[in-house]
């Protein structure tokens, strides 16, 4: 999904409207999503949930005191799909490699690349034969494609197991 909320709005019984980057918008019922305890408990108060606001930076709904949901578990509530399993999720990452990293003598390079797809930034560990290509790709200002398992994690995006590194003419 990978999809970002735009805006926020309360509604009635701790109800919310949503809008996603992709256009997708519906209702949320937070009193059947979460229990209202722990960090959630200071959302009882009707006031205090009437202050959520969109936090760009995390690219879901979140209150003052850090309380905040994940905005692949709300859009698959609004929309009705399934929450990906990033997991097992095979998949290719397309996109300009913007950043370099490899400390003398490591092993592995760490690149990130901004997909074309997804329109976010992922993170490759590659070995040094692929960080070079990587590099090269950089130099040239082409685009790279890479396969392997999209891991979610925050909101950090990594492509784990990655295979079949090339550049894209």
């Amino acid at each position: 999904m990978l999809q970002d909320v735009l805006t926020v709005k309360p509604l009635t019984d701790y109800k919310l409207h949503l809008l996603f980057e992709d256009g997708m918008e519906g209702v949320v019922d937070l009193s059947k999503m979460i229990e209202f305890t722990g960090v959630f408990a200071p959302l009882k108060d009707r006031s205090f949930f009437e202050g959520v606001y969109v936090n760009p930076g995390l690219g879901t709904i979140q209150w003052a005191n850090d309380a905040d949901l994940d905005p692949d578990v709300l859009y698959a509530a609004v929309s009705g799909q399934a929450i990906p399993d990033f997991d097992r999720m095979v998949s290719s990452v397309e996109g300009d490699v913007i950043k370099l990293y490899r400390p003398r003598n490591a092993r592995l390079g760490k690149v990130t690349v901004q997909d074309t797809i997804a329109k976010r930034q992922v993170q490759i560990d590659l070995p040094e034969s692929e960080y070079a290509i990587a590099t090269s790709a950089h130099q040239q200002k082409k685009l790279i494609i890479c396969y392997g398992n999209l891991i979610k994690k925050s909101r950090l995006l990594k492509l784990e197991n990655p295979h079949s590194l090339a550049i894209l003419d």
